[in-house]
């Protein structure tokens, strides 16, 4: 054995256990596969006893990588285990394997299978899973189904890979191996089949488990709601009681305390109830000399001090003074002011003034401090029927007070009502209440928790199961299903050795009668050439649209969020849906291979592919000093529309583009579009290294470059012109290059001529609303932006026509409304930034840039139902200014536009508005700082904040400035509209 393969077999079992380890289906529950036994028992039949320590190794290193730090006794132990149950299963199977007629008898095949996989696979489990339930990973309650879902992985493992191994290895001869791949999918098929099944049944089974989980906590809440719900009416009878005899509440007023009272405390649910009086100084002396009377001792008005004890009440306006209380305390606690125990008086006079029942916090009793879990609950009593608060505040004359202890309520019916193995913890403001359940301390497998209100006060009550109880809830569907699929893996096992045996008779017979061997070899040889070259093929055509992915993604790294973002999107979904078909193409083998590959015919926008074409390599060419341009030769047509395959045809153009921007530097690289009267040409015009004439010859040739150095400095494989060529001609096409050595080259694309109309909204006539005038430098571009105002209808000066100036970003006037030009990189200034078209000049983009300040609905009457809202919009660039109040006149709404923030704030505080639509980034003083301003001065409308900048931090930074809402540009208008009316009768809260 070389130390490469016993190396192997231990990486080989550590891979395959942190794969399968993976897929564990719920908590304590096994893999429903384990292919490593399977790859442990091969490797000892294959290599012999000398693949144990290989076996060992990788066991243990896989264990201790589960297990991590916490445990470093059971790997070793558990790794043993393994190691024996290999050697076991290769020493049974080598006993009944005979190679001379062990294929040929299906009951010895079976045999086999069931000794080396079930039967030896009760050596691990058995090792095992008492091992970890002792170490600890393992759940003790959970014992059987860890032992069986252990046995029936490695049983499947084994299944699985060892007769494919025996194959493979010992009985197919040298040279077939191939053959295994027909013979293993039956198996592989019925393991993944019985694999599914007995993992979807564990997760059935857990999904049950968790459901009967949900069902006992919902249990436990209603009983808890309840329990509060009753001793919230216990206190609230004795109010009433209290209420018809208000003379309970003068001290001197006889009554007996424990018959008053029975019934509320005697219920359980209450711990005591008491009669606070509320008294102000000059009463003082006479509730003390009442006091006193009444209960045959001297009786002063007394705060409480920490520990139990009490002193004399100091001088003040009011004292809660404790009446009666039941049941009687000793030492007696009459005359008390509870207001003076911690934590009492806020729920006293909330209770007061409010009307409602309120309560206090958990709490540590006063009288006994070994208890946390206290809480007091009060109930106001009036003179009359007070309606105000200064009413409640003059007519109160006391307080019914009651409490219990949360553990005391819990324990009597929650906690003997709940199952075994859930337990559950009381919080109250932030404060754990008592007892810790019994379950406290163990793993939480589920936990599930619920909001109450009593008392005016939020509880949450949270339960959790514990593994004790996930194993008691379990069902036996997974042991079923996995040993039917144990069953039928045995079964479809068999039958492919006895497949492979027959196999290989006829194998032997055809290669010892025939001598056309060698010819389906050769046959072989060349459809395994012809596959190499398909898959290069392939492979180039994946990394065209892979191309456009990346370099779109290089577009949206480099450009900020502005209205750009739309254009490039779209783009990288055209290439992404490329990609997408071509993908599609690889597995339409047989077309493929018959050279059948189908093209598509569909209305294609030349002008609309180019550019995007164009867009992509915008920032490759100015890296390299280029200038991209698309020209349009001859007469200007109105609309530049074919019937073709726009995936292929944009395949062809990102291969020559892109060869065009790779071989050339600090020129200009050119489109060229042009209609003759039976066909279009698209020519790529570059000024680079050119191709020598020998070259040009070969060029279109599989793997062909220009020379070795090239190849050296450009790169590539010299497949893209191939499928370039290739790809035109199934389209109808054809494809030539002119070239001259260091003056540049000339692709020229010839498509057939198939008019056709092509719908899309770039071309909506603007209704001569606009009038474009073009200054550009370059005559490129001039006359593209010409071409467009043309077909849009803005190349007239139309009396009343909008003015848009289409110029150099260097040359753009101050006074004027202008669509500016600029370089990849170059600095925009910020009144600008929705004003820019980044080159290379789109026509596509000018157009949709132009639709948009004009594009809006024919009628300005709001739809019914509607509100009229009068809007303060804060901008700063003119052009969102008119695009935006033109936009919510459209929506029937009143606009007021100021120009900066410090108008914003100063015109938000003259007049009323409500709504305001504020621009982040402004001169004088930015968005931001208004906001802040304005919540300052207690400005509550909502302020709805504007910016091109839409990330997630953008957007937290506007709300924590005090903005209602975020709104990035450029507008979607029905999301506009839906944030107008979701933030009108909103107010700011803080």
């Amino acid at each position: 054995m070389r130390l490469q393969d016993w190396i192997g077999t231990a990486l080989g079992y550590f891979l395959l256990g942190v794969l399968c380890h993976d897929i564990t289906a719920g908590p304590g529950y096994a893999s429903p596969i384990w292919p490593a036994a399977g790859w442990a028992l091969v490797a000892v039949v294959y290599f012999g006893p000398r693949a144990l320590a290989a076996v060992w190794l990788g066991a243990l290193v896989l264990n201790l990588y589960l297990a991590g730090a916490k445990y470093l006794l059971y790997p070793f132990l558990v790794a043993s285990g393994v190691t024996l149950q290999a050697g076991v299963g290769a020493w049974l199977s080598n006993r009944i394997r005979q190679r001379d007629r062990f294929l040929n008898d299906p009951w010895r095949v079976l045999t086999y299978l069931v000794t080396a996989g079930p039967l030896a696979c009760l050596i691990s489990a058995s090792l095992a899973v008492p091992i970890m339930t002792a170490a600890g990973p393992l759940a003790g309650q959970d014992f059987a189904n860890n032992w069986f879902h252990w046995w029936i992985g490695d049983s499947l493992g084994v299944l699985a890979l060892a007769p494919l191994g025996e194959v493979a290895l010992l009985f197919l001869p040298q040279g077939k191996r191939r053959q295994l791949v027909f013979y293993s999918w039956p198996s592989l098929l019925t393991l993944a089949l019985a694999a599914l099944l007995f993992w979807q049944s564990q997760r059935s089974d857990l999904s049950y488990v968790r459901e009967r989980f949900l069902h006992e906590a919902q249990f436990g809440q209603q009983i808890l709601e309840q329990d509060l719900a009753q001793a919230a009416g216990d206190l609230r009878r004795l109010q009433l009681q209290v209420t018809r005899h208000p003379e309970w509440l003068d001290g001197g007023s006889p009554f007996d305390e424990e018959s008053l009272f029975a019934m509320t405390v005697g219920s359980g649910r209450l711990h005591g109830v008491r009669l606070i009086r509320l008294v102000r100084h000059p009463q003082r002396a006479q509730i003390e000399a009442l006091l006193s009377a009444r209960y045959g001792r001297t009786i002063e008005i007394m705060d409480g001090m920490p520990g139990g004890t009490t002193r004399r009440a100091d001088k003040r306006d009011r004292y809660w003074v404790l009446i009666a209380q039941s049941p009687v305390r000793n030492p007696p606690m009459e005359g008390l002011d509870i207001a003076s125990l911690p934590g009492r008086r806020p729920a006293l006079e909330r209770a007061a003034t409010a009307d409602l029942m309120t309560s206090t916090p958990l709490q540590r009793s006063w009288l006994f401090p070994e208890k946390r879990d206290g809480l007091s609950v009060y109930l106001p009593v009036y003179q009359g029927n007070p309606r105000t608060e200064n009413q409640r505040r003059e007519d109160l004359v006391g307080i019914i007070g009651g409490s219990f202890y949360v553990s005391e309520l819990t324990q009597r019916r929650l906690r003997t009502l709940l199952p075994a193995g859930i337990g559950y913890q009381i919080t109250v403001r932030d404060a754990a209440a008592f007892p810790e359940t019994e379950e406290d301390g163990q793993a939480r497998e589920m936990t599930t928790s619920f909001n109450l209100t009593f008392a005016d006060q939020d509880w949450r009550l949270q339960f959790w199961a514990t593994p004790a109880f996930v194993a008691d809830a379990r069902s036996s569907h997974p042991w079923l299903v996995g040993l039917i699929g144990t069953l039928l893996s045995c079964l479809t096992a068999t039958l492919t050795l006895l497949a492979v045996d027959r196999q290989a008779v006829v194998d032997r017979m055809v290669m010892e009668r025939t001598a056309d061997l060698a010819m389906q070899a050769q046959e072989a040889s060349q459809s395994s050439l012809a596959k190499s070259r398909f898959l290069a093929v392939m492979s180039h055509e994946i990394r065209t649209p892979m191309n456009g992915v990346l370099g779109l993604g290089h577009l949206l790294l480099n450009t900020p969020l502005n209205s750009q973002q739309k254009d490039y999107v779209e783009t990288l979904l055209t290439s992404g849906n490329s990609l997408l078909r071509i993908l599609n193409d690889v597995l339409d083998f047989s077309k493929i291979d018959s050279d059948r590959l189908e093209v598509e015919e569909r209305p294609v926008d030349l002008i609309e592919l180019i550019d995007g074409v164009l867009d992509l390599f915008a920032k490759p060419a100015q890296d390299r000093g280029l200038t991209l341009e698309l020209v349009l030769i001859g007469e200007r047509l109105p609309a530049y529309t074919v019937l073709t395959d726009p995936t292929r045809l944009r395949q062809i153009l990102l291969n020559l583009v892109g060869n065009a921007v790779k071989f050339s530097e600090n020129c200009r690289v050119q489109v060229e579009l042009e209609l003759r009267e039976q066909d279009w040409l698209v020519r790529v015009r570059d000024q680079g290294i050119g191709i020598p004439p020998e070259i040009l010859e070969r060029l279109f040739e599989p793997f062909s470059q220009a020379d070795s150095s090239i190849a050296r400095r450009f790169g590539g494989t010299g497949l893209g012109l191939t499928i370039s060529r290739g790809l035109i001609e199934r389209m109808g096409g054809r494809l030539w290059a002119e070239s001259q050595p260091q003056q540049g080259s000339v692709f020229t694309l010839l498509l057939p001529r198939r008019d056709c109309q092509c719908p899309g909204q770039h071309w909506l006539p603007l209704g001569s609303q606009v009038y474009l005038r073009v200054e550009l430098t370059s005559s490129g571009e001039a006359a593209l932006a010409h071409w467009v105002s043309e077909r849009l209808g803005a190349s007239q000066p139309i009396p009343d026509a909008r003015l848009i100036v289409l110029c150099e970003l260097k040359n753009a006037p101050a006074d004027q409304e202008v669509l500016v030009i600029a370089d990849q990189g170059e600095v925009v200034p910020p009144h600008l930034v929705e004003s820019v078209i980044v080159r290379p000049l789109r026509a596509t983009r000018l157009a949709a840039m132009l639709r948009t300040l004009t594009g809006v609905p024919e009628s300005a009457v709001p739809e019914p139902g509607r509100a009229r809202l009068n809007i303060l919009l804060a901008e700063d660039n003119r052009v969102n200014q008119k695009v935006a109040q033109r936009l919510l006149s459209e929506m029937g709404h009143e606009v007021t536009v100021v120009g900066d923030g410090v108008q914003a704030v100063a015109t938000a505080q003259e007049r009323s508005f409500d709504l305001i639509l504020m621009d982040i980034h402004m001169p004088e003083m930015d968005g931001l700082q208004a906001i802040q301003i304005l919540r300052a001065q207690g400005y509550k409308l909502p302020i709805v904040a504007l910016t091109a900048l839409a990330s997630l931090e953008d957007e937290q930074m506007c709300l924590r400035a005090g903005a209602s809402a975020f709104l990035s540009k450029p507008f979607d208008p029905a999301r506009l509209e839906q944030l107008l009316h979701q933030s009108v009768g909103t107010e700011f809260s803080g």
